[in-house]
């Protein structure tokens, strides 16, 4: 059974050449753009993190459960980065939002966000929404 391969990120030994110029992204703080923190309630969505890029870039997000991307997510609001940090907030109901969000009620529920600089999506992140 291989049931799990898709959900297991690849490990990558360090003797691992072909891994050196790959473009799978990496967890962790080799990523240009992190998450360092969130609060999600059913009212409201807080996520902020860091950004290794120039005062006033733009970034965009797309908010994902699995594979599948969360068609009520604003991939359209631009979140503008300033001194290397980042804030983004979603108010329910507000600007096409649902009237409630869904709860993540579990670890490993399956949702992450990439976020990436608008206009040049190499520059990008992949972060896991975890309940701590």
């Amino acid at each position: 059974g291989d049931t799990n391969t898709t959900l297991s990120p690849t490990i990558y030994s360090l003797a691992s050449p072909s891994s050196i110029n790959s473009n799978t992204p990496t967890p962790g703080s080799l990523q240009p753009i992190n998450l360092s923190g969130f609060s999600w309630g059913q009212d409201s969505i807080t996520l902020r993190g860091e950004a290794d890029v120039p005062y006033g870039t733009f970034l965009q997000s797309q908010l994902y459960q699995g594979d599948q991307p969360i068609s009520w997510w604003p991939t359209d609001q631009l979140i503008q980065v300033g001194n290397k940090s980042w804030i983004m907030y979603l108010q329910a109901g507000k600007n096409g939002m649902p009237e409630k969000f869904p709860t993540i009620t579990e670890r490993g529920s399956g949702y992450y966000i990439r976020i990436w600089e608008k206009d040049n999506p190499a520059i990008n992140g992949y972060l896991s929404i975890i309940l701590q």
